[in-house]
């Protein structure tokens, strides 16, 4: 059994359609939010993070405010970084000079 779909919704279907082409596009409208999803952080990365900082586990747990059995977790690949926690690396990442407020916190 087919549904009939109103032209009203047709309609519909087309402009939202037209947006999100605008927005893969990079062409956001006024007043749109668009929210990214991030792609996970992969255990190699967290481990080459936190040697590239020079950190050890206990420095790195203290900066993101995890357990050291938490980080060892990540880089094991058993667990991931909780969102904040995940927000908190890709920001070591980006902006190594973090590491030094974010120890004394």
């Amino acid at each position: 059994m087919k549904t009939k779909i109103s032209k009203k919704t047709k309609a519909g279907l087309a402009a939202a359609d037209a947006e999100i082409a605008q927005i893969m596009n990079g062409n956001i409208p006024k007043g749109v939010k668009v929210f990214y999803a991030l792609k996970p952080l992969s255990p190699e990365w967290i481990k080459d993070l936190r040697k590239r900082m020079k950190l050890s586990q206990t420095d790195l747990s203290a900066c993101v405010h995890a357990s050291v059995s938490a980080v060892r977790h990540w880089e094991q690949g058993i667990r991931r970084p909780s969102g904040s926690a995940g927000v908190i690396l890709r920001l070591m990442s980006l902006q190594p000079k973090l590491i030094s407020t974010l120890k004394g916190m």
